[in-house]
């Protein structure tokens, strides 16, 4: 059973060899079915530790105590933070490990599985294709499959949606044959981290992922090559396989991916006899997402499990002939869901060609395409109902398959029956909490309203619902929901208002007894999401990025309009610039930008937003940061724009009469520029860092006041975006001071030991102040012109703890905030 998912295999010191580009031998030293020299582990929620890493996921040793220590014993080289933006607490507390001494990989795992803040620490994966390479035995010049499945008599029901997606985890897709280049969305290569799927050459060992893809969802009915079972859905093609080895190492990083970007249905045609918790939390998450998991079963013909189809919450896909008989090579097992037909599958391949390949590999895109089909007619189905429906429909094979009665799952898909059944609800009550629109990011104020969307994923009309919501681990609160919801719809529910503190927070929300009866699937019942207070008061404040710009956060939304389409993608990151043109920092070594070694997205909203400011105390508030950008002259453009009610709407700040401010007042004409550009904007290139400024008279009083920075892109060029630095918000008191002027005052050294000096160079200066604060905005030193001896000053901050500090110089013709390092 598929409960027996923690079954594991050490083969040591076995050699394995892989059908991979180039056809080269790989081989893993230590043991099948893991990746040498990484090691994966999870935080357990309640630690109190924190491991600090960038926007990428990547975390600096030094600042990681309990695994420095073990650097040099194990050889540790880079600690990556798994998934940084996840909203799944698990994965977003998941952190990989890369060391160079592979052979100690049990000792290191079970050194860390004994630290009390660690839940768990275990091997990573290795993964292998599960197709049979084509031989000439192979040469059906028919697509036996679809007839076998009544494909034609599903297409009655629906034709497919292009609304659905469903993902191709795989080596590689080749998204421009002419068979797949109309029915493909935006995809990614999370195994090299840019956003090209394609294969890196035309070795015949990477056209496994292109035929997948083709069987799940080929363009058809036009007049072209091959048809697909799911017709008009949409693929999305993510990479898992390395261009330099084409070894597959990032599965599930890839089903993330996909889980985040919008897949209905995910298919894996791949594996390993290797089980995991990271993979287990990996699977759990996408499916409590909604999503749909689809996974080969194996192809060595033994009823060993294989993972990811043999976890929970996978439909795990066994391979059929023509004649309904077991494929010869397929794998089987009481774990076994269901079966396809997976012998000789005619699909498109490398080069826009088309040819056979076999394998559960094929048969495992054949349902993944069906069930893409299922959700075009019945989008309000869960993946408990869409299993439910194939296996409920599948045609029994056991009088072909004596041998292995029980052990194909269901029987074989019978699409027809399927749609028929999707059509039809199987669920009589089932209430969804299938989002919470509030709290989300960052909050200015502990006092919030919950909002909710409850789903009716059943057949009967919901009348009345229970929704249990909790605030971390305090006691749980109940709310009454009393209306009337048909099948299939959704209302928007407001729960009462809640307070709390400033930090990280998690609100937890639940539905039960619709109708004041049993909810007949409880895997949809719960969501939860964290958030995080944050209400800066105290001034001046800066963030150069260096440690991790506490509180900011960045989303996206595509650009919608007659002539662009819309793009999810979110490239705003927070590290080391390595662009061509932008390519360092103003102060320090660490920007926001758009990306830091590549191009910004195209045809999209980027978002970086600010904490929450409490301007109330100050008397002439300012904004100001350093910028540069090179963008789509007149066509791609930057607002920067403030809010006054946590986020809810947003105005765009100054003009491009503004001093020191935009510098286009262009209004697009569509034609000949852009409708991006609206008579207020930066635009063009600016490429070297510049300081930007705005007064800010009319958010005087205001409590409650957040900042960000909108970058617009159309669907053409892309450049290297937007690079942010120093951003501060102060109170402008003193007529004529001018700001952030380093070569009129200096601080150093940076880190120190203990002794911070403060120099003038300017000219001879009657008030003088300097005031040193910590994070939390305290002041800790505060010294004037009394204390300075031949322009000098020494600040002694010997006693201290270690830790990151902002020091104020202010003159009667300048004012310095910059923040230094304290270690002792």
């Amino acid at each position: 059973m598929k409960n027996c998912y923690l079954l594991c295999f050490k083969k040591t010191f076995l050699i394995v060899l892989f059908f991979c580009i180039s056809n080269l031998v790989f081989s893993q030293q230590v043991y099948e079915w893991y990746q040498d020299g990484k090691i994966i582990f999870q935080l357990k929620p309640s630690a109190i530790i924190d491991i600090p890493s960038d926007n990428n996921g990547n975390a600096d040793i030094n600042k990681i105590d309990f695994l420095k220590k073990l650097e040099d014993k194990y050889g540790i080289v880079k600690i990556t933070q798994k998934h940084p933006d996840n909203i799944n607490v698990a994965l977003k507390l998941t952190y990989e490990i890369e060391f160079t001494n592979q052979f100690e990989v049990d000792v290191f795992t079970k050194e860390l599985s004994q630290l009390d803040y660690i839940l768990y620490a275990e091997k990573k994966e290795l993964h292998k294709l599960f197709y049979t390479p084509n031989d000439p035995l192979y040469t059906s010049t028919n697509m036996w499959h679809l007839f076998k499945i009544n494909a034609a008599q599903a297409w009655d029901i629906s034709l497919g949606s292009s609304s659905v997606i469903v993902a191709i985890t795989d080596n590689a897709i080749q998204v421009t044959h002419n068979d797949l280049v109309n029915n493909v969305v935006a995809g990614r290569d999370v195994a090299d981290g840019d956003n090209n799927t394609n294969p890196p050459n035309n070795n015949t060992s990477w056209t496994h992922g292109t035929h997948v893809a083709g069987t799940s969802g080929s363009s058809t009915n036009n007049s072209t090559g091959v048809a697909s079972i799911g017709f008009n859905i949409k693929i999305m093609p993510v990479k898992i396989a390395q261009d330099a080895t084409g070894t597959l190492t990032s599965g599930y990083e890839g089903i993330t991916w996909a889980a985040q970007n919008g897949a209905h249905v995910i298919n894996m045609s791949w594996g390993g006899g290797a089980s995991s918790n990271y993979g287990l939390t990996v699977v759990n998450n996408a499916y409590n997402l909604g999503i749909v998991l689809v996974a080969g079963a194996g192809n060595d013909n033994v009823q060993t499990m294989f993972y990811p189809a043999a976890y929970p919450n996978v439909i795990s896909v066994a391979a059929t002939a023509s004649n309904d008989t077991k494929s010869s090579f397929s794998q089987f097992g009481s774990w076994i869901d269901i079966s396809a037909p997976g012998t000789n599958i005619r699909s498109t391949t490398l080069g826009n060609t088309y040819g056979n390949l076999s394998g559960t590999s094929m048969a495992s895109p054949l349902v993944a395409g069906l069930c893409g089909l299922m959700l075009s007619v019945n989008p309000a189905m869960t993946p408990a109902q869409v299993k439910s429906c194939l296996q409920s429909s599948a045609v029994n094979i056991d009088a072909q398959n004596s041998a292995y009665v029980g052990l194909l799952g269901a029987g074989r898909i019978n699409a027809y029956e399927a749609m028929i059944c999707a059509n039809a609800s199987t669920v009589a009550l089932d209430a969804a909490v299938v989002k919470i629109s509030s709290p989300a990011g960052s909050s200015c104020n502990g006092d919030f309203t919950p909002m909710i969307t409850l789903r009716n994923l059943g057949s009967n009309t919901l009348t009345s619902v229970i929704i249990n919501f909790q605030l971390d681990a305090l006691s749980s609160d109940t709310y009454n929901w009393v209306g009337s919801l048909a099948s299939g719809q959704s209302t928007n529910v407001t729960l009462p208002i809640q307070s709390t503190s400033s930090g990280m927070h998690i609100l937890y929300v639940n539905s039960s007894s619709p109708n004041g009866s049993t909810d007949e699937n409880t895997s949809n019942d719960s969501l939860f999401v964290p958030f995080s207070v944050s209400l800066i008061n105290t001034f001046t404040y800066l963030d150069d990025f260096e440690s991790g710009g506490d509180f900011w956060s960045h989303s996206a939304t595509g650009v919608q309009n007659t002539n662009l389409n819309a793009s999810p993608g979110d490239k705003w990151q927070l590290g080391v610039p390595a662009g061509t043109v932008l390519n360092s920092a103003y102060s320090g070594t660490k920007v926001y930008a758009t990306n830091l070694s590549g191009v910004h997205d195209y045809s999209t909203y980027n978002y970086l937003q600010s904490p929450c400011f409490d301007l109330s105390s100050l008397i002439e508030p300012r904004v100001e940061f350093y910028m540069a950008f090179v963008i789509e002259q007149d066509w791609d453009a930057l607002y920067f724009e403030y809010s006054i009610n946590n986020g809810d709407t947003w105005t765009k700040l100054g003009t491009s009469s503004s001093p020191n401010w935009y510098n286009s007042s262009l209004v697009g004409n569509g034609s000949t520029t852009g409708l991006l550009c609206n008579g207020s904007q930066w635009t063009g290139t600016s490429s070297t860092w510049k300081l930007y400024g705005h007064d800010l008279p009319f958010l005087v009083g205001e409590s409650s006041v957040k900042f960000r920075f909108n970058m617009a892109s159309d669907e053409y060029e892309e450049s290297e975006g937007v690079v942010i630095d120093n951003f501060v918000v102060y109170d402008k008191t003193t007529t004529g001071i001018k700001t952030q002027t380093e070569s009129a005052v200096s601080i150093f050294p940076n880190p120190s030991t203990g002794n911070v000096f403060v120099t003038l160079n300017g000219n001879e200066s009657k008030q003088v102040e300097a005031k040193v604060y910590n994070l939390m905005g305290e002041l800790m030193v505060q010294m004037n012109e009394n204390n300075f001896q031949n322009r000098e000053i020494k600040i002694d901050l010997s006693n201290y703890a270690n830790g990151i500090y902002l020091v104020e110089v202010r003159t009667d013709e300048q004012l310095m905030v910059k923040k230094i390092m304290l270690n002792k």
